[in-house]
C-alpha cells in the first residue's frame, strides 16, 4: 500500500507537464510507514521540493507529515505549503502556505500532489 502511494506520487509528477526533471532523493519504506523526498525542475527553470512522510492506518493511508517548496531559479521562495505545527493562529492549522517572502502566511487545505501541479498550473 505504501509502495503504491509513493509511485503514484512519482508517476504524477513524472506526467506532469510542467516537470522537466525529477529526482528521488529519498525512499524508504517501512512496514506500516514511508518517507520520500524528490527535486524537481519544471519548465520555466523553477525548482522544487516535496518531502512526505506517510503511514498506514486502518487500512488507509495518512500523510503525517508534508512539505512542499517551490523557489524560482534565483532561490526566491514562490511557495511552501507544509502541516509542521508551528502557526497555531492560522484558521487552517496546522495546515499553511508561506507565500513569498518571511513572514508571509496564508491558511491552506492539506497539500498533496494533484494540488501542487494545479498551483504550478494556475500560476505559471
Amino acid at each position: 500500500m505504501i509502495n503504491k502511494y509513493l509511485r503514484h506520487l512519482e508517476s504524477e509528477l513524472e506526467g506532469s507537464p510542467y516537470v522537466d526533471i525529477l529526482t528521488i532523493l529519498k525512499r524508504e519504506i517501512g512496514v506500516a510507514w514511508g518517507h520520500i523526498r524528490l527535486k524537481g525542475i519544471l519548465i520555466n527553470g523553477d525548482i522544487f521540493e516535496i518531502s512526505e512522510y506517510i503511514r498506514i492506518v486502518r487500512n488507509n493511508v495518512e500523510v503525517v507529515r508534508y512539505n512542499y517548496h517551490w523557489q524560482d531559479s534565483s532561490n526566491q521562495l514562490i511557495r511552501r505549503w507544509d502541516n509542521a505545527k508551528h502557526h497555531i493562529h492560522i484558521q487552517t492549522f496546522p495546515h499553511h502556505v508561506h507565500i513569498g517572502t518571511e513572514g508571509n502566511i496564508h491558511e491552506s487545505e492539506g497539500m498533496d500532489v494533484e494540488r501542487f501541479l494545479k498551483q504550478i498550473e494556475q500560476i505559471l
